[in-house]
């Protein structure tokens, strides 16, 4: 159990590690960005569409068609895990063969262009040194993956956690299989530790009641959900565990009503319903901006199918077993990924598990354990849900859809960790070395 350190002493040591993490996941980036070859089969074609066209003509429309960019990638490229052979002679056509998946449809038209614009002009720099258009795009990831990284080191470091503890943690955040396909191709997944990262963060800042997290977790949850609605997933965490320390706080009131009200009135309690309601509500309203403006209806992609309760059980595993896993199976991504994901699953399942369970841990880190743990069993079957009932149809979640909650599971696991041991600290910061270690020999095969 993570011993209660100060938050201020040591500033020095905590602008070297940010540093560190930095460095860190730029050189991971970097690394894996150089190698690829092929576009990632998780939507890359679709985002490059959006990331190409965010300059000039800002929303991509339901109904439109993929622009040349696009569909120059994936035909001069191709997709990873697909083996048929290039065709060099569409790639040479003006109109690149003119065949394409979905009809030549997209489905980026899901997504608002915060993440597009943002990665676009974060990429100038890259560009300017010499990364193309998608270069450029996929190396951005790794700035989006240091500011998770970073977030989570200054969450762990507010609820008590030693420097070595959380720096650890951030190593074993950017050496992470979901890392990889998240954060070296141009992905909408690229925020979601970010936006994990920064549901804890402000999570434990207003534990205690302070104003201002509390006032900016409605406005960070609105946002990180309009970038991706899944990101959802890490600030209902966020609320879940404010409105159970209110409640726990609230026993000391008299008995009763008195009770009730005092839980109910809590800023905490307060200040997460209103975060989550926002959240939903700005998510709803880009839905309705995103119908008038649709120019036709969306591509069957294929997916869907019929619907069973039987599929909501199956899906409660989903989170909790398998976000560290990532996007696809481990093997797809070499002999190295076996071990970083044995080690993703100890880290996040064990952290989870451990520190919910174990004697002697503070009921404030208890309940930041339970709540990752019921949100993880509960979000995917909730989202599914969620999907039959706007689309009539249900598909199997990708695990990635939790990948919000990577932060909280890795920060548990810290939680957990005896952080007045020098031995634990030391083995601690080997384990995120070992992984980060890995992480850089992970290749397409």
């Amino acid at each position: 159990m993570a011993e209660r350190w100060s938050p201020r002493p040591g500033r020095l040591a905590d602008v070297l590690v940010c540093l560190g993490l930095l460095f860190a996941s730029l050189t991971f980036t970097v690394e894996q960005v150089l190698e690829h070859e092929k576009l990632s089969p998780i939507d890359e074609y679709q985002y490059i569409d959006n990331y190409a066209k965010v300059l000039d003509q800002g929303i991509v429309r339901q109904g439109e068609e993929t622009g040349l960019t696009a569909r120059r990638m994936i035909v001069c490229n191709g997709l990873r895990l697909d083996d048929a052979p290039l065709n060099a002679e569409a790639c040479r056509a003006d109109d690149a063969g003119g065949i394409f998946a979905l009809g030549g449809g997209t489905t980026g038209d899901l997504y608002t262009p915060i993440y597009f614009f943002t990665t676009r002009v974060v990429a100038q720099p890259f560009e300017w040194a010499g990364a193309d258009l998608v270069q450029g795009g996929r190396l951005a990831g790794g700035i989006w993956l240091a500011a998770g990284a970073i977030v989570l080191y200054l969450a762990l470091r507010r609820a008590g956690t030693p420097p070595a503890l959380a720096g650890a943690a951030g190593l074993l955040t950017i050496g992470s299989l979901p890392a990889y396909w998240a954060n070296t191709y141009i992905s909408t997944d690229a925020p979601a530790i970010l936006a994990g990262s920064l549901a804890l963060l402000l999570a434990v800042e207003g534990r205690s009641g302070r104003l201002r997290p509390l006032l900016l977790l409605a406005p960070v949850a609105s946002v990180m959900t309009l970038v991706k609605v899944q990101n959802l997933v890490g600030f209902v965490a966020a609320g879940l565990y404010l409105v159970a320390l209110a409640a726990y706080d609230a026993r000391r009131s008299d008995p009763g009503g008195g009770r009730v009200r005092r839980w109910l009135l809590d800023r905490r309690s307060l200040a997460a319903v209103t975060a989550v309601v926002t959240a939903v509500g700005a998510q709803g309203a880009w839905l309705w901006v995103r119908s008038r403006l649709a120019v036709g209806p969306s591509p069957d992609d294929g997916v869907g199918g019929p619907f069973a309760w039987t599929a909501l059980l199956a899906e409660s595993s989903s989170f909790l077993q398998r976000t560290a896993m990532g996007a696809l199976p481990p093997p797809v991504t070499g002999v190295y990924s076996e071990p970083l994901f044995v080690i993703g699953l100890a880290v996040t399942l064990g952290g989870v598990v451990g520190l919910a369970l174990a004697q002697g841990v503070p009921v404030r880190d208890r309940l930041l354990a339970l709540s990752a743990g019921a949100v993880a069993i509960v979000a995917a079957p909730a989202l599914a849900l969620s999907v039959v009932v706007s689309e009539g149809e249900h598909f199997t979640l990708p695990w990635r859809y939790g990948m919000s909650l990577l932060p909280w599971m890795i920060g548990c696991c810290a939680l957990l960790a005896d952080g007045s041991s020098r031995t634990v600290r030391r083995s601690a910061v080997v384990l995120g070395l070992v992984a980060f270690g890995l992480s850089l020999l992970l290749g397409e095969g």
